[in-house]
């Protein structure tokens, strides 16, 4: 399809320019570099064995020195609330998140051979949580995506607005317009290895959002 086309063609050319822009900072994190990022981000107890549950404000913090796009559950206190992990040997993209004690506790996969992206998300024992849709959407100068929550019955839950593809701010919002989840993307972190902070204002299933930053990374990750 044409707006397809203009897409691969735009996030070809917007790839371009970060490549130029990151190249020196790629250049800094070797050496060690990469190593000394990862273990900061780390949390201060990475073994657990006393479930935490995720709080209303936290932040996804990615490694660098890991295959695929994996990323710490934390905070401001490098408290441990678990992690996100891609798994690479998918043939269409799979994240799957595990609680503090490593205990997984749900997976999302990418649906393919679909006209937006769809992630169905299920809990450890593979029932249906629900799905996050992002849909693209052109207008005569710019791309635009638009993000949707569905519980597993494919009702929907909650919605974006409509949203450039290059903000690092993305908000959901319920029925009633209420804003109910947050997430910023925070600006440097958007070259190299991303951080982001989310902000959970409503009533909603954590693990139906919880991977949202995890899909955007992997895949700005890919047009670089």
């Amino acid at each position: 399809m044409e707006h397809l086309k203009y897409y691969d063609e735009y996030n070809e050319a917007f790839s371009l320019k970060k490549a130029i822009v990151g190249g020196a900072l790629i250049a800094g994190l070797a050496g060690g570099g990469a190593y000394m990022h990862d273990r900061a981000i780390e949390p201060t107890e990475i073994n657990q064995s006393v479930h935490k549950d995720i709080p209303n404000d936290f932040s996804l913090k990615q490694k660098i020195l890991t295959i695929g796009t994996d990323m710490y559950i934390t905070n401001g206190n490098k408290d441990n609330f678990g992690k996100v992990e891609e798994r690479v040997v998918s043939v269409s993209k799979k994240f799957q998140y595990f609680d503090n004690t490593h205990k997984l506790l749900a997976t999302a996969n990418e649906r393919i051979f679909t006209l937006y992206d769809k992630i169905d998300i299920t809990d450890e024992n593979g029932a249906p949580i629900g799905s996050v849709e992002e849909e693209i959407l052109e207008s005569l100068t710019s791309l635009y995506s638009i993000y949707t929550i569905r519980d597993k019955d494919d009702n929907i839950l909650a919605k974006s607005k409509k949203l450039s593809l290059l903000t690092t701010d993305v908000e959901i919002y319920d029925l009633d317009g209420n804003s109910i989840a947050k997430f910023h993307k925070r600006y440097l972190s958007s070259l190299i290895a991303a951080s982001w902070d989310i902000n959970i204002t409503g009533d909603i299933d954590k693990r139906l959002v919880i991977f949202i930053p995890s899909f955007i990374t992997s895949s700005q990750s890919r047009q670089i």
